[in-house]
């Protein structure tokens, strides 16, 4: 689905009989109560229109400068199959949580309407940026850095056991359209779990030999990743069809599962053995041959252009101090946080990004205590056994078990450099209650706001802590939560804090962590 309006030549699972509904049926998605769009959004301008629905541009009515592309589709009409289909997306992509995918928000739908709340992505596909280049005008480095955050989004997905199933260029967006570095994979609208749904879909020419014949893997991902790659390099399609022929999906189909892609297109233009390598690996036809995922990462072609490299100045004791800080604030901080942290722009996060991507050295997408204490380690930062666990936990406040991308971002958009005045302002309107034009936040507001952007919050923690505040906070008390500047808070959740790290504690026995000796 996503949050363009590109389905050219998709191919989508066969069309159900078509049951006929009342109009105002009882259908539902999800169980979100959100019904009434206008209440939180206001409407700005269209984006897209297909046969699938409405694309427009909305913002948010409290926090102006926050915006969404908004998929709007009528239930009239829609089968029980395609509407179960709508309801695995949902599904999907509310557990995505990755830097290169786009953001989920959440539903609203009424008894006519489904209306799904995207990240607004300001910047091109890939297939126009493609278009406006000649042939062979990618250097390999800017192809090696978009494929290379293509492949760790594609590795989370797959963690979480599910296929994309329509790689194309058409659904690598970018949010900036100056900044390579901003990718985002779109439209989960065909991915499926791993067991369901074996069927043929996608986009023909990016399809692989298994899923022609409806046989989808995990591999079949990496298969268009290497169409992709080739069309980057060439202009052109590996495998292609003639507009003239008759069934000219057919024929193509035919061409992918007996022919060889044209590799003589690769041997007339200038680029290294490595990128032919990495496609012809991406290309076999063997499902048993072709690389997977975590293969390509560590294929030398991707590795010399690693995206996970980052400034060794930024891990530094100020960071694990930071750590440990966010580890001990109270479940109502940690949320505000969270909340912030989801609705930044990538601009003012990029570097965290950066930060997150030195430790997902595994590219899972979420961080294990062992992927925090390796990375600490490159930088030849070491600490104990209890901290570091003070630290993970403190970090996986949901209790993941893992410390995925909006958690540890919540950590670092808790810097005070971070957080200015009118940032603090425009998500406490975010949170507040909206009724009689109340200038509080309730617990109730809390939630909502947080069901509007599909965040999952912890209820039995917050409602603790606004039982102990009284059952709200103004806008002054919320300062003083987000600058750590209220000792009721604190006090509400009897936490025990850990000492500050003291300056030159590299020598000190009793030091939170020591730096390693280099010789």
């Amino acid at each position: 689905m996503g949050c363009t309006n590109s389905e050219e030549d998709q191919v989508k699972p066969e069309k159900q009989e078509k049951p006929k509904f009342n109009r105002g049926n009882k259908r539902r998605v999800t169980d979100s109560k959100n019904k009434d769009i206008r209440k939180n959004y206001e409407f700005i301008s269209m984006l897209g229109n297909g046969s699938f629905g409405k694309v427009r541009l909305y913002r948010d009515k409290n926090y102006k400068e926050l915006l969404f592309a908004i998929k709007t589709l009528k239930k009239e009409g829609i089968s029980n199959y395609h509407f179960n289909l709508l309801k695995r997306e949902v599904d999907i992509l509310s557990n995505m949580d990755h830097p290169y995918i786009v953001k989920y928000f959440g539903i609203f739908e009424d008894d006519f309407f489904i209306h799904i709340v995207m990240e607004y992505l300001k910047g091109q596909d890939l297939s126009k940026i493609i278009s406006l280049k000649n042939y062979n005008d990618f250097n390999e480095n800017q192809m090696g850095q978009i494929i290379h955050q293509l492949l760790k989004a594609l590795s989370f997905i797959h963690s979480k056991n599910i296929i994309h199933r329509d790689i194309k260029p058409e659904n690598i967006l970018f949010s900036d359209k100056r900044n390579i570095f901003s990718l985002k994979l779109i439209d989960f609208g065909l991915a499926a779990f791993s067991e369901q749904d074996k069927k043929i879909v996608g986009t023909p020419s990016y399809m692989s030999p298994e899923m022609v014949d409806g046989n989808g893997t995990y591999v079949s991902d990496i298969w268009s990743v290497g169409v992709v790659v080739y069309q980057m390099l060439t202009g052109k399609l590996p495998f292609e069809k003639n507009d003239n022929e008759e069934n000219t999906n057919e024929l193509l189909y035919q061409r992918i599962k007996k022919e060889e892609y044209n590799k003589e297109r690769l041997q007339k233009i200038d680029c290294s053995e490595d990128v032919i390598d990495f496609i012809d690996k991406a290309l076999k036809k063997d499902v048993k041959s072709r690389m997977t995922v975590e293969e390509a990462l560590n294929h030398p072609w991707i590795k010399k252009f690693n995206i996970n490299s980052l400034d060794p100045s930024l891990i530094n004791e100020d960071s694990i101090q930071l750590f440990l800080n966010f580890s001990n604030k109270p479940a109502l901080q940690k949320e505000i946080y969270y909340f912030l942290a989801k609705i930044s722009n990538e601009n003012d996060i990029a570097i965290y990004k950066n930060i997150f991507n030195f430790f997902d050295v595994n590219n899972k997408g979420g961080l294990s205590k062992n992927d925090l204490k390796e990375g600490l380690a490159k930088n030849k930062i070491n600490i104990d056994e209890e901290t570091l666990g003070i630290i993970f936990d403190g970090l996986d406040f949901h209790n993941n078990g893992k410390i995925y991308y909006s958690e540890f971002l919540s950590a670092m958009v808790s810097s005070k450099d971070f957080n200015k005045e009118e940032k603090i302002i425009s998500v406490f309107n975010l949170l507040k209650e909206n009724e009689q034009n109340n200038n509080y936040i309730t617990y109730d507001s809390l939630e909502n706001a947080a069901k509007a952007l599909n965040l999952n919050i912890n209820k039995e923690s917050l409602q603790h802590c606004f039982k102990k505040l009284n059952g709200h906070i103004s806008l002054e008390k919320f300062q003083k939560i987000i600058l750590d500047d209220n000792s009721e808070e604190k006090a509400s959740e009897n936490i025990k804090f850990m000492p500050t790290i003291s300056n030159g504690c590299k020598s000190k026995r009793n030091s939170l962590f020591v730096r390693k000796k280099t010789h």
